[in-house]
Parts: structure tokens; sequence; C-alpha cells
């Protein structure tokens, strides 16, 4: 039986889906759905009593986690999204601000962070770790994902010329503006959050990024194809399917980190 977190979740995030003029993909819809229900069966593991969504966009995640917790608070640079979810959800407390320059609670007031795939859109990686740190109880825990960037296909984009590498992923239809390494450092605009800042992390750079803040890594593990998305349009439903639930998690080199740390101080 799915638990309400999950069920609140995937109600929430498939009512928006349907309510948008181009609906996402259907492998962007499944990996989103996968993603977080491995966010929320991390969160039931533990007994808490507040949990902050760092880039929580439109609040699909804390949507459905404010069914089973009772301090739930979305932090977003977007206004606009913030409006979103509290209208949606007057129980959610919402807080806008740019992470990079820091996160504006007080010491020690939070259970469970979530930062997923928010770490590559950001100029201060190791500020905002020191951040979590802080504002994290003796024990609390960081759940974030973000790309890998020793996937295989950046291993082979990267032994390639520049010219050859960034034509090939156009062809590909790669998203840019998600792969500074490829665009150039000068077309790369710190300023917008919705750039990546760098195209991802490798499992040794997140764990010192955490052991650096006083994070222990208690868990880790990489999944995904790592292709562009648009392969996948071109893919049976049912073997995308197949895919996500029972090959991805074993590929070598895979697309995604997914990784819990734990509040040593």
């Amino acid at each position: 039986m799915t638990d309400p977190a999950t069920k609140s979740f995937i109600s929430d995030y498939t009512a928006f889906n349907k309510s948008l003029s181009v609906p996402h993909p259907y492998f962007q819809q499944i990996q989103y759905v996968k993603v977080n229900t491995m966010i929320i069966k991390e969160v039931r593991k533990r007994r808490h009593q507040s949990i902050l969504d760092v880039g929580s966009g439109t609040g699909h995640l804390i949507f459905g986690l404010s069914a089973i917790s009772p301090g739930c608070v979305a932090l977003d640079i977007e206004t606009e999204r913030l409006i979103y979810i509290s209208k949606k959800a007057p129980n959610i407390k919402c807080v806008q601000a740019n992470v990079d320059l820091g996160l504006p609670f007080s010491n020690d007031c939070f259970d469970i962070v979530i930062a997923s795939e928010l770490l590559e859109h950001l100029n201060e990686p190791k500020g905002f770790y020191k951040e979590v740190a802080r504002i994290l109880r003796k024990g609390g825990i960081l759940i974030l994902t973000t790309p890998n960037s020793d996937n295989l296909t950046q291993k082979i984009l990267r032994r390639l010329p520049k010219s050859l590498a960034l034509s090939l992923a156009k062809r590909g239809g790669v998203d840019l503006t998600l792969h500074p390494e490829l665009m150039g450092n000068e077309q790369l605009d710190r300023s917008n959050p919705h750039m990546h800042k760098v195209e991802g992390y490798t499992k040794s750079e997140l764990i010192a990024l955490g052991k650096g803040s006083g994070l222990k890594t208690i868990f880790q593990k990489s999944f995904g194809p790592p292709l562009p998305d648009s392969v996948f349009s071109h893919i049976p439903k049912s073997a995308i399917r197949f895919i996500v639930n029972n090959i991805e998690n074993h590929i070598p080199y895979a697309l995604r980190h997914f990784i819990v740390y734990e509040a040593l101080l």
C-alpha cells in the first residue's frame, strides 16, 4: 500500500503535469517520481519534526511530505513558485532566498534538509554544505541528489576534441545550459540560478564536501542511464519502465547521485 506522503506527492505532480500545455516527457515523469519516492523513503526511516526542502520548485515533494510531517518549509529563489505552494498548502512555510548567500535560519533548527538537483546550480557549494551543517540538529540528515560528472557519456566527451564533443552534444539534443564544460566559461551566466555552474560532481567530491563541513556520508548510490533524455522519446513506454525499475540501478558510471549525510555536531 502506498504511504500517504508518496500518494500525495504523486497525485499533486500528476495533476500539475496534466495542466501543462506541454507535459513532461514520459521518461522525465517516471524518473522524477522515482527520485522523489526514494527521498520520501529516507525521510520515513527517521523520526523528525522539521523538514526543509531547498530549491523546492513548485513544491510537489514538500506537499507530499506535509501529509506526514508537522513542520515543512519550502525554500526557493523564485517568489512565484512559493506563492503557488502557499496557496495550495497554507500549512507549509515558504521562504524566498538565494542559497548562494546563505540559509536564513537559526542554528540547529531542522531534522532533515533536502536538496534535490540543486548543488550543480550553486556558485558556492562549500558554503552551502557549511550552512546545512549549521542548521541541522546533531544526527539530522541531508538528502541530496545531483548529476554524476563521472557518468559514461561525459567520460567519452571529455576525451574528444572540444569542437567535436560540442557538435555531438547538440546533435544528441543535449541542453547546453546544463553543461558549462561544453559551452565554455565565457557563456556561463553565474547570476542565472537555472543554469548549471558545473556539469555535476564525482562521488569522491561529494563525500569530501560533506566531510569538510561535519557531515558524514551514510549512504550513496548512483543510477540512471547516462544518455540525453531525447533518446527516450524513441523508446516504448514499457521498455522505459523496465529500464528504470530493473536496470538503471546497476549501470556503471550512471547519470545521477543519491547521497545521504548525517550531521555530526
